[in-house]
């Protein structure tokens, strides 16, 4: 724990921030096009199906997509930057005589809690800004889409870090169908879940059930980003197809639970909404046309009356000229 300590505090009291601020320029100056563009490819195709269902107004789809992928990319910056902190002396390549551990270390504990961690504090955040309605204290469809697009956002930089490492052009394009097919997927996928179970939690009546829904759904996305790295990990053909049936799997849970509460049961709140603007602009007219009618009636009495007290009147004046 003491040695923990000293690390955090000598990693920030070591920042310069302007240095820091530099290094990152001169590394976003660096970045090779072609890779880069690659990594973009990666993501595109996961994030056009998302975007292109999701039943929210363009402009404000695309300002929620935008920042959600800065956030994501922001996320790992972070994990990249207090990874050597958490684990200092950790090796990479796992020993012979324990690979098993090593394995179960990197994939459920560096990578699933450590990613998920700050991927989903990202999709909180940015989720309670721009996809919570604070009047009635829900959160709106959105949230699926910010999950959807941190994940894209962090899937981004980790893809181009895996594809810039490489130099043969062959294993390049392998690994860019590679992180494109699990990777990209197995991200969105996981992050897609848990901004369903926080959409959930608009079902449950107290505080309680929230809370703990929220915190299942944290603890159900470290098991599924650690079970499939467990099995990819070893780079086996039989890890692989075993990562492929796993996430098949939650493809068809998330795609179910979209369907049910995003696109279903969404679409059946705005034809409600609408069909009751619509019962209230009617009602509200008929009661215009008939006060409208109802006046004209009045000062068609009114007239009346003052032609009949004219014509008495008349009557009255002409009795006293004769």
């Amino acid at each position: 724990m003491e040695i923990f300590l000293d690390k955090f505090i000598q990693f920030f009291s070591n920042l310069d921030i302007l240095q820091y601020l530099t290094k990152k320029w001169n590394l976003l100056l660096s970045i090779d096009a072609e890779h880069f563009f690659l990594a973009i490819l990666s993501i595109l195709p996961w994030g056009f199906t998302v975007y292109y269902f999701q039943p929210t107004k363009f402009l404000k789809k695309l300002l929620i997509c935008l920042s959600a992928l800065l956030i994501g990319i922001l996320s790992t910056e972070i994990i990249l930057s207090l990874h050597p902190i958490f684990w200092p002396e950790v090796n990479f390549k796992p020993k012979r005589t324990s690979i098993l551990s090593q394995t179960v270390h990197i994939a459920f504990i560096q990578a699933g809690v450590m990613e998920e961690t700050f991927k989903i504090l990202g999709i909180l955040l940015l989720s309670y800004i721009v996809a919570f309605n604070k009047t009635i204290k829900q959160w709106t469809k959105d949230v699926v889409l910010v999950g959807a697009f941190v994940a894209l956002g962090f899937s981004l930089i980790e893809n181009y870090v895996y594809i810039h490492k490489e130099t043969s052009k062959a294993i390049v394009l392998n690994m860019f169908i590679g992180r494109t097919i699990f990777s990209s997927n197995i991200h969105l996928l996981i992050n897609l879940c848990f901004a369903l179970f926080v959409y959930k939690t608009n079902f449950q009546e107290t505080l309680r059930e929230k809370i703990l829904l929220v915190i299942y759904g944290f603890f159900l996305a470290v098991v599924q980003h650690g079970i499939v790295d467990f099995f990819l990990l070893p780079s086996s053909k039989f890890g692989t197809w075993l990562a492929a049936a796993f996430f098949t799997g939650i493809w068809v849970w998330v795609a179910r639970d979209l369907r049910k509460y995003i696109y279903i049961y969404e679409k059946l709140i705005s034809q409600t909404q609408q069909e009751d603007k619509e019962k209230i602009q009617t009602q509200d007219s008929d009661f215009h046309l008939e006060y409208n009618g109802h006046k004209k009636e009045i000062h068609y009495n009114e007239n009346s009356e003052a032609e009949k007290v004219l014509d008495s009147t008349s009557q009255s004046e002409k009795k006293e000229l004769c």
